[in-house]
């Protein structure tokens, strides 16, 4: 692109070459979508982007152009085209005028730039009018000012359609959609029907959807029809929500993908504009077009649609093609989107294979990683007890305690379904395994790095008041209710360890001194690197009930202490 800010004949027949294919390195996807980007930088003409026949009927015309004339005409185009850069002096002028002007008169100021002789005037008056709504919500004399704004998208000069077009899109009033959709009917400029094409998303309405459609499928802009679809797949909603407008579209994007005009998409990018546009509506019908869009010529945009499809599909039976290509994806972000899907559609079954990628040894993409590992999770509810048991201990064997308390907490799940019992409002378990397993998810969280003591806290909280409530604990619960307190005061939620240490002295008067203990000596070993802590912990534990001397005592010093330390 930085190469595209110099002009010159010379370049641009370079740039030519490698972004139509001509030159040999133009073979190469990145080379090729690199020179394409570095001549629209230099022409101007976004309406060109990744459309070889665009350029071919560019290049017939300024080939025979003398070089200082070329260059003096992407001079001026560029000037007329880069409102930032060649128009800063305009838009300051106008802004100036507008703020200079009384409050009464502020939309006469805004109407006279609105109007100007001058077509760079008017596209900053309309960036003006832009600012004005954004900053104060409305545009001075409202009604007028936006039919007059309506009005240009008819305007003389492409620049200033341009600017009126996003300015509508902006403001986003259902009015203003029929202006924007008969201009697109009837526009010349190829840069701008994509700005059209793109501007009538934010409306929301499945009435754009036909005009698009025209565009994607006659256009003779491939930029132009890639934008139109484009804009299809963010419209999915509303179009989907129209059975009348549904089903043409849907037909439409399918013949595009087999029509003449996806062959002359060198990039890709039409075609995966196509397909994205497909996947939000979940046709069935589609699911042969999505697998053979995965094909290894197609481009990586190309293929991520078409995953991304399949998962939208939800079809079990092609979980088995995802698998297979995974296996032979060399690109990470598709990898990550066959994983995507893979979690939508796989079973358990391919839990081995997907985890495969969660290893770094496996896989050298960290996205990819993640993806996987999501993608496991993902997986985890078709697994029976005994699968997830296996996978918390190997969790456990590798040391990631993370990971085993994912597998454990599905675990979780599925013993209090089984037990037939709805889980009470205080969260605790029906079944002594579910108990169980919930003091070994709680061990993992304190394990984990960093710990997560606060759901640990919680879990440990649902096993200890199963075993109170039944009195039939295997063994002592005095551990367990030691390991929740821990996990209480680890997580520093103070007020709630002091009220379980209360609730525990009430149970169990004998457990006084281990549990005042406990807080004491918590408080003690927070002094020297957390004051502030250790001065909250020392005030909430004074409500402890049956509070000795020697406990009180210990607290005051630590206040003490903890004073100092702030001070210093």
């Amino acid at each position: 692109r930085a190469v595209g800010t110099i002009p010159g004949k010379r370049l641009a027949a370079v740039l030519y070459a490698l972004a139509t294919g001509r030159a040999g390195a133009g073979g190469e996807p990145a080379v090729r979508a690199a020179a394409d980007d570095a001549l629209v930088e230099m022409t101007q003409r976004p309406e060109n982007a990744r459309d070889p026949a665009a350029w071919d009927r560019w290049w017939r015309e300024a080939a025979g152009t003398d070089p200082d004339r070329f260059r003096a005409d992407l001079l001026d185009r560029a000037r007329r085209r880069r409102p930032a850069a060649g128009l800063t002096g305009v838009d300051a002028l106008v802004n100036g005028l507008y703020q200079l002007a009384p409050p009464g008169k502020q939309a006469d100021a805004l109407r006279r730039t609105l109007d100007a002789p001058d077509a760079p005037f008017r596209a900053a008056g309309l960036r003006l009018a832009y600012g004005v709504y954004q900053f104060q919500g409305a545009l001075p004399d409202e009604a007028n000012t936006l039919r007059r704004i309506r009005e240009m998208v008819r305007d003389p000069a492409p620049d200033v359609r341009i600017e009126a077009a996003k300015f509508l899109s902006g403001r986003n009033d259902r009015a203003s959609l029929a202006p924007l959709l008969a201009q697109s009917a009837a526009e010349p400029d190829a840069g701008v029907r994509a700005t059209i094409a793109g501007a009538v998303v934010p409306f929301g309405a499945s009435q754009a959807a036909p005009e698009l459609v025209r565009l994607m499928t006659a256009d003779p802009s491939l930029r132009v029809a890639t934008v139109a679809a484009e804009s299809l797949a963010k419209l999915a909603g509303p179009i989907q929500a129209d059975p009348a407008v549904a089903g043409p579209v849907a037909t439409a994007l399918r013949a595009a993908l087999d029509g003449p005009r996806a062959a002359q998409d060198v990039t890709g990018d039409f075609r995966a504009a196509c397909a994205e546009a497909l996947v939000p509506l979940r046709d069935p019908q589609f699911a042969a077009t999505f697998t053979g869009l995965l094909r290894p010529t197609q481009p990586p945009r190309v293929r991520r649609a078409a995953l991304a499809g399949i998962g939208e599909l939800r079809d079990t039976g092609a979980a088995g093609e995802l698998v297979v290509w995974l296996q032979r994806e060399s690109d990470p972000d598709v990898r990550r989107a066959a994983l995507a899907a893979l979690r939508r559609v796989g079973s358990f079954q391919y839990a081995e294979v997907v985890y495969r990628y969660v290893d770094a040894n496996n896989e050298p993409d960290a996205g990819v990683r993640a993806a996987a590992w999501d993608a496991f999770v993902g997986l985890l509810p078709g697994a029976g007890p005994q699968e997830l048991n296996n996978w918390a201990e190997r969790f456990r064997n590798a040391g990631q305690w993370d990971r085993r308390a994912t597998a454990l907490e599905e675990l979780v799940r599925k013993q209090d379904a089984a037990a037939a019992m709805v889980a009470a409002a205080d969260g605790s378990p029906k079944s002594p395994d579910a108990a169980i397993t919930r003091e070994q998810v709680a061990e993992s969280y304190m394990k984990t790095r960093p710990p997560q003591p606060q759901q640990a806290a919680r879990y440990y909280g649902e096993a200890l008041a199963y075993w109170l409530a039944r009195g039939n604990a295997p063994g002592n619960v005095d551990p367990l209710v030691m390991s929740r307190l821990d996990a209480l005061l680890a997580a520093k939620l103070y007020p709630d360890a002091v009220l379980f240490a209360n609730q525990t002295i009430d149970r169990d008067p004998g457990l006084a001194s281990r549990v005042t203990g406990r807080v004491t000596t918590t408080a003690e070993a927070l002094v020297r690197d957390q004051p502030q802590d250790a001065a909250r912990l020392a005030a909430e534990a004074r409500r402890i009930k049956s509070l000795p001397p020697s406990a009180s005592q210990t607290l005051d010093q630590v206040a003490a202490r903890a004073r100092d330390a702030g001070a210093r």
